[in-house]
């Protein structure tokens, strides 16, 4: 695989993980929001469907994360954080 075709599938694999994440952060608020404030509901969200929308929103963040956050060229996890530009087992350039 050259090099063209591996920033341009590390590319997608970064903009479907931003997609779970914010999924994931909107399904959070109302359990964050409960959580941390006096409130016992949001926006008529009661706290054990704020769980339940929480575990749905993380469940496929996990998922994802453990099952397609993989380098294009070794299929290894990268390495932690957004800004990786580079595999830290083949060490291929994963952005420019």
């Amino acid at each position: 695989m050259n090099s063209a075709e591996v920033l341009e599938k590390y590319k997608s694999v970064l903009f479907k993980a931003k997609i779970v994440s914010v999924i994931a952060i909107i399904f959070a608020i109302p359990k964050l929001f409960i959580g941390f404030t006096s409130y016992t509901t949001f926006l008529g969200i009661s706290s054990n469907v704020a769980l339940l929308l929480f575990t749905l929103g993380f469940v496929p963040y996990i998922v994802f994360f453990y099952s397609y956050w993989k380098c294009p060229s070794c299929n290894k996890f990268p390495g932690s954080g957004w800004a990786r530009k580079e595999c830290q087992h083949c060490h291929v350039m994963l952005k420019e």
